[in-house]
């Protein structure tokens, strides 16, 4: 499942149970996704992000804490303030890890 959010309109708290990806422009109070949230250029983040991979776009904002249980991957012009992951990534070329498998918790 994949969520698109339209820009630059202000959300709730974002659940995905899956996958999301932003559009460029969002502005989201927190996010929360089971797997792996993809934020576009210019999206801001006001209070707290979570997933098992986090990548952010080019001039993303993240404003207070942004923690993945894999990995975070920061493109260029990200502003931050807390990242925590047990792997975390500069610059644009990346590959994220593979997810985590919901059943086992571990990777496939």
């Amino acid at each position: 499942m994949y969520c698109s959010l339209p820009m630059p309109r202000l959300f709730a708290i974002l659940y995905g149970t899956a996958r999301v990806l932003t559009l460029s422009g969002s502005r989201l109070p927190a996010l929360y996704a089971t797997q792996w949230a993809r934020l576009e250029r210019g999206t801001s983040i006001l209070a707290w992000a979570f997933a098992d991979v986090l990548i952010a776009g080019a001039d993303v904002h993240l404003a207070g804490t942004a923690d993945a249980a894999s990995a975070i991957h920061l493109h260029p012009g990200v502003q931050f303030e807390r990242v925590r992951a047990p792997k975390v990534q500069i610059g644009d070329a990346m590959a994220p890890p593979r997810p985590l498998d919901a059943s086992t918790g571990k990777r496939p």
